[in-house]
This record gives C-alpha cells, structure tokens and sequence, in this order.
C-alpha cells in the first residue's frame, strides 16, 4: 500500500521511477477508463497549450489517496492522447511537464533533498560536494543531453572538470527540468494501432482556447491587427512567446521586425516576451527600441529565407513574404463581406 506522501511524490514528479510502479500497481486498461480520469488528462493537455503550470488548486491540501491517486493514472492516459495530435502539443505538454516539476521541486521545504532523490529515482550519477555551499556533480553525457532545452545550463558557462560538471542547488534543479523534458518528449511516440479508438475521438475533440487574447485591440499600419491571419512562420514564433517557449534569436528578431511592420505600438510588442526564460525588460526593450526606432530600417525575412533557417512549419506555404501574406489574409474577410451584401 502506497502512503500518501508516496502518492504525493508520484503526482509532483510523473518522471519518476515511483510513479512508474504506482502506475503498474493499479493496472489500469484503455478499453475501460474512468471518465474522471479522462477529464484530468484532457484539462492537463488544455492547460499545456495556454503554456501555465498544471497546478490543480483542490490536490494541494488534499489528504484524499484516491484524488492523488487518479492525478497519477491520469498523466499517461495525458501522454497517449498527446501522441494523437499534432507535434506542436507534443512540444508544449513536454514544456508543461518541465515547467511544473520545477515549480514543485522550488517550492519544496527540503529541496535539494527532494532533488537528489528524484535524481536517483532517475538513475542519474549524482554526487554531492559540500564545501561551504552545496555544489551537485554529475556526469558531462548526462549534462549535455538535456542541457541544450535551457539557456540557463549553457555548457560554456558550467564549471567543467574530469568529465563531471559542477552545479549549484537551483541550476541542478533546472537540469532536473530539462530532463523531465527529454524524457516526456521522447516517450510520447505512442503507436497509432495499439490506441483505441475511442480515445482518438476523446483527442481529435478536444477544444483549444486561442493561445491569442480576445481583447486583442491594437491597430496598425492595415486596420486591426488579427493574429488569426499572420503567416504560419509568424504565428507560431508569436504563439511559442505568448507560451513562454524560449526560442532563438533569429525567431525573435523575424517576430519583432514583422510586428514593428504591421503597426504593433512598441510596447505590445515588449509585452510579447514576458513569459520567456530569463526575461529582462531593459534588455528587451533596448532591442525592440533598436529595431523598430533605430536609424536602418529592418523587414522581417522573406518566406524564402525564413524557410532556409527552419522557421517555416509550412511546407505547401507559397508566399513570398510573411506581410504579403498576413495583407492577402486580412483582405479575404472584407472581400466576402463586400459579395454577402
């Protein structure tokens, strides 16, 4: 019988090698799933795409084993239906499970206690050097492998030696993150055939909120700016900000030279990056400032180029220029409006 700080261990760490054997323990199958537990992992993948942390307010006082206990259940049942959709859930649902294992292990009274256990429940090679403040040295190959997904763990700015690198409390707990990361992503390659249908059908309905606000009001240089018609490259550099994704800086010079085009105010624009690792608005703000108000005036890259560095996901996009594109868009709901009177 499992306790229930066990239980509550299992819910905040879904990597770990506990949650594994609670999950064989209950034996659940896929041909006959409690609604409930469905209904967490749908609102675990919802809450993934809106790129905040899966923080249910009712599981954090609760003393209820079979409340913890379905939020356990429910987190691979979340990877299967994840593995129906597109990659771009794929990406975000292993962010979210990053993002919301480091929140837990931060908040955590015993912390690096908690980190050097879930360590082991990893199998990683850890050793803890006291001298003055606590410093975690693990193995470079383990370090290097999930190290890439935070700019915070850049391998160049670790302390390195004997194939072993040196982290401090809170970077260890950063590299826990990432590797939560690597580890979801690369298990959510679930084979088509072997899902049952039903839960195909649970994924392709399900409903998600327009990672774009509603109250979306600004106008620029063509009327109303409308998130909805910018090109496939834009949008999903713009949607991967609003998320909180880190993303490389040609997207965000791309992101802010076609904002800047079609008339986004300044500040919208800085607005845009808050959510992003390691946000610093003087920083920002001197880079937007530098682009949008600086003596050369620059022009998001043509579809072309954009295509040549990776940052198109369209590959039966024939535009030759994102702002072609996002003016061709916004003239097709005026175009039917004129014909419908």
């Amino acid at each position: 019988m499992w306790t229930l700080d066990q239980l509550i261990f299992a819910y905040k760490y879904p990597i770990s090698q506990k949650t594994r054997e609670i999950i064989k323990d209950y034996n659940f199958s896929l041909d006959n799933l409690d609604m409930e537990i469905i209904d967490i992992a749908v609102s675990r993948i919802k809450l993934s795409y809106s790129g905040k942390e899966y923080l249910p307010s009712y599981i954090e006082h609760s003393k209820s084993k079979d409340l913890i206990l379905n939020e356990i259940i429910a987190f691979p049942v979340a990877k299967i239906l994840v593995s129906c959709l597109d990659r771009t859930l794929i990406y975000k649902f292993s962010e979210n499970v990053s993002s919301t294992l480091f929140y837990h292990l931060n908040r955590e009274q015993k912390r690096l206690q908690v980190a050097l256990g879930l360590a082991n429940e990893l199998s990683l090679k850890v050793d803890l050097k006291e001298n003055g403040e606590n410093y975690i040295e693990l193995p470079l190959f383990d370090f290097v492998e999930v190290s890439n997904k935070d700019p915070q763990l850049n391998l160049v700015n670790q302390h390195v030696s004997l194939g072993k690198v040196l982290l401090n409390e809170i970077k260890f707990c950063r590299f826990l993150a990432a590797k939560a990361y690597f580890l979801t992503f690369n298990s959510l390659q679930a084979d088509p055939a072997s899902i049952p249908k039903y839960l195909k059908d649970i994924a392709k309905g399900i409903k998600f909120e327009s990672a774009f606000s509603p109250k979306f009001e600004s106008f620029g240089a063509f009327g109303k700016i409308d998130p909805n018609a910018f090109p496939a490259c834009m949008k999903s550099i713009y949607t991967s900000l609003l998320a909180g994704e880190n993303i490389p800086h040609n997207a965000r010079f791309n992101i802010t030279t076609f904002l800047n085009s079609i008339g986004m105010p300044k500040e919208q624009i800085i607005n845009a990056f808050r959510k992003t690792p390691n946000f610093d608005e003087r920083i920002t703000r001197y880079q937007v400032e530098r682009i949008t108000s600086g003596n050369i005036k620059y022009s998001a890259s043509s579809c072309a180029t954009m295509r040549s560095n990776g940052l198109c996901p369209d590959k039966n996009c024939i535009s030759k220029h994102p702002i072609s594109f996002y003016k061709r868009m916004l003239a097709v709901p005026r175009k039917a409006s004129k014909e419908e009177k």
